[in-house]
């Protein structure tokens, strides 16, 4: 196991995302399942195997440790082309809050934090290209009541 000997794991910081664009007509099981096991199955994986110390580290005083789990907030809505993203990271949502539920008697706060665009990021300028930082600025600000 990846983390058998390593007792003093205190936090783990899920971040990994696989994405790319592509129609779900024409996206490939191949490619569903790769941005599935990036992004779910490596942070199942990765929490699992820090589970053991975290709990070991805890020894009843509920201090075993903490996950942060990154996900996103195009699943949300409909979003085009990205079923396969949103699929993986509404399955991140889903298993951090069960993880929490499960291992908080262990001591092991698991939480979850889900941005929304960020402009002019790669992941962003990717996602809308062609736009500028100002134009995906503004799109996103049409999107909040605020508008901030």
């Amino acid at each position: 196991m990846l983390c058998s000997s390593l007792e003093g794991w205190m936090c783990l910081f899920n971040g990994a995302a696989g994405n790319f664009l592509a129609e779900a007509k024409s996206l490939t099981p191949k490619g569903f399942k790769t941005v599935m096991d990036i992004d779910a199955q490596g942070t199942f994986n990765m929490c699992s195997a820090v589970h053991p110390a975290m709990a070991k580290r805890n020894g009843g005083g509920g201090r075993g440790g903490t996950i942060t789990d990154i996900s996103m907030t195009l699943f949300y809505e409909a979003t085009w082309h990205q079923a396969h993203p949103s699929a993986a990271k509404s399955a991140i949502d889903s298993l951090t809050r069960k993880l929490a539920l499960e291992w908080g008697c262990d001591g092991i706060r698991v939480n979850g934090i889900a941005p929304g665009p960020i402009a002019d990021t790669p992941g962003t300028t990717t996602l809308a290209p062609g736009r500028t930082a100002d134009d995906i600025e503004e799109m996103i600000a049409e999107r909040v009541p605020l508008e901030r």
